[in-house]
């Protein structure tokens, strides 16, 4: 998703199992930004999701702040109150994620919003690993709190 205004690169890549049904899982439980703190700022990883706690397989990592997608609890938006949730920042490897961002989109993929959303040649992720929380990182917020921005 490439977005038409800021500087870029402004928007994220989504990935996944674009709904391979044979690999999806079931959705996870939500857990919006303001529970978790943490928010879709550059290298953040978030769930993607039609509603809330429908997410399964698919993701997004964020090459610009994404304000707009954490949850934002005085909304009275139920889907903004939500946002997406992010659950992890990228730590090493954002020239790669700015790579697949450059990389030529098709005219002809996708369907609806996505068409000429997508990359020409498919990047294939090969291995991801989940490494312990930096001692730097942000507490989680209290329910009802919000994040420190």
């Amino acid at each position: 998703m490439r977005l038409a205004w800021g500087t870029p690169p402004n928007g994220l890549i989504e990935g996944g199992l674009s709904g391979d049904p044979r690999k999806v899982l079931p959705p996870v439980k939500h857990e919006p930004s303001s529970v978790t703190g943490i928010l879709n700022t550059v290298g953040a990883i978030s769930m993607a999701r039609f509603a809330p706690g429908t997410a399964t397989a698919d993701f997004s990592i964020m090459l610009s702040d994404q304000p707009g997608l954490d949850a934002d609890p005085s909304s009275s938006d139920p889907d903004r109150q939500a946002g997406f949730a992010a659950f992890g920042h990228v730590v090493a490897g954002m020239d790669v994620v700015r790579r697949i961002y450059d990389a030529p989109l098709s005219a002809t993929a996708g369907a609806g919003v996505l068409k000429g959303e997508m990359l020409e040649k498919p990047v294939r992720i090969v291995t991801v690993r989940r490494m312990p929380l930096p001692s730097s990182a942000v507490a989680p917020v209290s329910a009802g709190q919000s994040p420190p921005r």
